[in-house]
């Protein structure tokens, strides 16, 4: 729903479902078809060659649950049968850290479930088969020694083979180019690889630790401090909601999303401050236009609920006349019966006047509420005048309302204070009452045992006077000294409650805020988080890492540092082309902000030219990339076989065009 239209965007949370455990599979009959498997930081994608789809797609997560208390049995569970992410998390457990592999239990036990559900015998411990899996960039061949040796000793692999899932996402692509950069946007961290001839080009990798998770903690984070008290509805999960759902790249975060307030010159500045500049960033996203459509919506709402308000009030009162015209009829016939029986000596002639004067004031208010329907009432005319003025009565009501309720709250914590008998204070007020007292008996002030009231009561233990007698509070006056020792004196609390079910019952009558609608909405307003700013501002973290506290440099500064290695012919020939790969490559406006960023560092000269894969599935490139060229005879990828890992040990690897140079 668009601002203009003068209503709200409003978005509600997705219904989340339990996943659907995947069942057990059959695999195919040919051994010499490979698995291909997509191991990222935050879904694993597994299947065989040759497939459009991976035969299972889930997060790669385990959490590890208690299964018998008494037995103190242990369950540990993997992707998609963890019934509920959210109430597990504390439990959650990853094998990567910062898409680094560094728990190699974690992994296995992912493995365990992938390999079962697809059918491999003995649940995977006795694979025979080749296998194909991504890696990042620049992996660490400690991570790679520990794989190796889980998918050769524990599953008995025949080869394996590993590659880079950004360059995998190039090559699905019409039109993969052979010189340019990789822009891989990943969960867990972003890379820069320049491509040269084809082939990655070891010396210009660049890592910055932002990704799609650190957006989506600062997110979360930014959420709970704005809004203290839904600490336990904003959950990491709505975040990520909002994350995927809602977020959005501005082309310039601070022509678009940011007003710079002018601060006026100081000149006891000191002479560095004087050469800094003079604006100070405020983000405040705003549309002139917007703002003036809401407005003017704003006004059209108010005269409609006006005119609703005086429509409902000429309702009210003409059915108050009904009534009251009911019970004039009532009390005409009343007085009727009461004239036969007085005249039959059965009813007393102060009934008759009584009833005949009943009828005067019904007839009284008959005619005064015909006359303010009528417009002749002169008080309700100038409330009716105009609608303006009807909103204002109604405002002063509410006003009123409001202090009466101060006030009644007040006066009850006034009562709880004075209500604690044990407290210092209170023993030095009622020792304070006790000699006021006395000093009223002495002035004969009391006044009730000349009049025949209660007796005095001697008192055994005087306060001051050792034996003195004393009656205090037993004439009514004695209860004046309440007030002496009040500073500010003490309200009725009865006239409160009085006045204050008096000024509801008007605005229960003519404010349509007070109906059940009204209360329905502003219950509805109340329970709304406003998402505005940080629309623009999360995936500004991956430009400006600052923002959430990070002190690597921008995603464009690093690209630009890589060119900069390069000597000219090869910074050109990268220059031509940039690819944006990965999850967060899917946000609106991802394309065109790097677009403008490139042009920035481009000579005038250079075109820039930016490409994306498919938003529709660029989750899924990498891995049918995968499968398509694992599938081809002519395939590039070069296999490690058992008796090589055996011969040259875990670290053992055959480098290619998709993989990482050695």
């Amino acid at each position: 729903m668009g601002i203009g239209d003068g209503q709200p965007r409003i978005y509600e949370f997705e219904s989340i479902q339990p996943p659907t455990p995947y069942p057990f599979m059959t695999p195919p009959n040919d051994e010499d078809i490979a698995l291909v498997c997509d191991n990222g930081t935050y879904c694993l994608r597994i299947g065989w060659a040759g497939e459009r789809m991976p035969r299972m797609d889930f997060r790669n997560l385990v959490v590890r649950l208690r299964k018998d208390k008494d037995r103190m049995g242990k369950e540990f569970q993997v992707g998609s049968d963890i019934p509920s992410i959210e109430a597990l998390r504390p439990n959650l457990r990853t094998a990567f850290e910062r898409n680094i592999l560094t728990q190699p239990d974690v992994q296995e036990l992912v493995f365990d479930h992938a390999f079962g559900r697809l059918g491999l015998e003995n649940d995977g411990q006795d694979c025979q088969r080749s296998i194909l899996l991504t890696e990042p960039p620049c992996n660490l061949t400690y991570s790679r020694a520990i794989l190796n040796e889980i998918l050769f000793e524990t599953y008995n692999m025949k080869q394996v083979s590993y590659t880079i899932d950004a360059l995998m996402s190039l090559e699905y692509q019409d039109d993969p180019f052979k010189d340019g950069i990789i822009v891989s946007l990943g969960h867990s961290a972003s890379h820069v690889l320049p491509i040269l001839d084809g082939r990655l080009s070891g010396k210009g990798i660049k890592r910055i630790p932002v990704g799609g998770s650190h957006m989506i903690q600062y997110l979360f984070r930014q959420l709970q401090l704005k809004y203290p008290a839904y600490t336990n509805t904003i959950t990491l999960t709505r975040a990520e909601e909002l994350f995927h759902r809602l977020t959005h790249v501005p082309e310039d975060y601070f022509q678009y999303e940011v007003w710079r307030i002018q601060l006026p010159r100081q000149n006891t500045l000191s002479s560095a401050a004087s050469n800094a500049r003079d604006d100070v960033q405020f983000v405040f996203p705003i549309d002139p236009e917007a703002v003036l459509n809401m407005r003017r919506a704003a006004d059209e709402r108010r005269k409609k609920q006006v005119t609703r308000l005086m429509e409902m009030h000429r309702i009210r009162r003409e059915q108050e006349l009904i009534r009251l015209r009911e019970d004039l009829q009532q009390e005409k016939e009343r007085f009727e019966t009461l004239q036969d029986d007085l005249a039959l000596g059965e009813v007393e002639e102060s009934e008759v006047d009584a009833a005949a004067l009943a009828i005067d004031k019904q007839e009284l208010k008959v005619s005064q509420l015909e006359e303010k329907l009528a417009g002749g009432g002169a008080g309700d005319k100038k409330k009716e005048r105009t609608p303006e003025e009807l909103e204002e009565w109604l405002d002063g009501l509410r006003t009123k309302r409001a202090e009466l309720l101060r006030r009644k709250a007040t006066l009850q914590q006034r009562k709880e204070k004075f209500s604690r008998r044990k407290t210092q204070e209170s023993l030095e007020r009622m020792h304070l009452l006790f000699e006021l007292g006395l000093e009223k008996k002495k002035s004969g002030g009391n006044g009730g045992s000349a009049s025949g009231g209660p007796q005095k009561r001697s008192s055994t233990k005087g306060a001051s006077g050792g034996g003195q007698e004393e009656g205090f509070g037993d004439a009514e006056g004695d209860w004046d000294v309440y007030r002496k020792v009040s500073k500010d004196g003490w309200e009725s609390e009865a006239e409160l409650e009085q006045e204050l079910a008096e000024v509801n019952r008007i605005l229960s009558q003519y404010d349509s805020r007070d109906s059940d609608a009204a209360s329905e909405q502003m219950e509805q307003d109340w329970n709304q988080l406003h998402f505005a700013v940080d629309q623009a501002r999360v995936p500004e973290i991956l430009f400006q890492p600052s923002l959430m506290g990070e002190g690597s440099a921008g995603i464009v500064e690093v690209l630009e540092d890589v060119l900069n290695a390069y000597p000219w012919e090869e910074r050109k020939r990268l220059a031509e082309n940039c690819s944006i790969t990965g999850g967060l490559s899917r946000i609106p406006g991802m394309v065109g902000r790097f677009r403008k960023e490139l042009r920035t560092i481009y000579p005038a000269e250079w075109d820039v030219r930016v490409s994306s894969t498919d938003p529709s599935v660029t989750c899924l490139a990498p891995w049918r990339a995968m499968s398509s060229l694992c599938a081809s005879p002519d395939s590039e990828f070069r296999w490690t076989t058992k008796s090589e890992y055996l011969e040259l040990g875990a670290s053992s690897f055959k480098p290619h065009r998709f993989s990482n140079p050695r």
